[in-house]
Formats: C-alpha cells, structure tokens, sequence
C-alpha cells in the first residue's frame, strides 16, 4: 500500500474527533447517549457569524494540518533517498509545494478572516 493511501485512511480515521471538536467549539455540544442537544443551549443575535467562525477555524485547522503531513512526508522521503536523487528531488519538490500551500491557507483565512469582520462586525480570534 503506497503511502497517500495510508495517509488517506488516517484522515478518515481521525476526521470524526476533529468534527466533534468543532461542534463543541461552535456551542453544539451533543451527549455521547443519543446525540441529543443538551438542555442550556442557547442562541445568540451572531449566531450565523459564529458557526461561520468556527467552520472556518475548523478548515483552516484540518488544512493545517494536512500541510504539516505532506512536510513530514517529504522530509521523510529526503531523509531515506539514501544517495537516490529522484527521491530527493521528489521530497524537494514535495517540500516546497507544503511550504506554498501554507502559505497559501495563511493568506486565504486572513482574507477570510478580514472580511468577514468587514461584513459583520469586529471578529474575535479563536
């Protein structure tokens, strides 16, 4: 099995925590017996604006974190190259293709980020 597939699976394996974090983070705190809504929940006039937020910091996250996978990935491969250039060429290239991708999701939750301040209101970090 090559190794995007076994990353492939990890992310589906890991992906159920990561949505039960971002429910709780957006205040849908769901009971392990039932899924049922706990009774205190209450609504808020920001309601959109907040459950924006937190997809938002949800993806934003997840993309995170699989940019850090693919600068493992290509550190690794640099790493047991054991004198074949190909390898390490590929992890080069893997390299900076994680480090722009980085980059890239930085800028777009900032933009994000800003405009959805602009539209809505002063937005408060997570």
């Amino acid at each position: 099995m090559n190794a995007l597939k076994q990353f492939g699976y990890m992310m589906v394996a890991v992906t159920p925590a990561l949505y039960d974090n971002a429910f709780a983070a957006a205040g849908m705190n769901f009971e392990k017996n039932g899924g049922m809504v706990k009774s205190g929940l209450k609504g808020t006039e920001k309601w959109f604006v907040d459950s924006l937020q937190s997809m938002i910091s949800f993806l934003t996250n997840f993309l995170y974190l699989v940019a850090v996978a693919f600068v493992l990935y290509g550190g690794f491969l640099m790493l047991t190259a054991g004198g074949e250039e190909d390898k390490v060429k590929k992890g080069k290239t893997i390299l900076m293709q994680a480090a722009l991708g980085l980059l890239v999701v930085f800028l777009a939750s900032t933009f994000v980020t800003f405009i959805i301040g602009s539209l809505f209101g002063s937005v408060e970090a997570q």
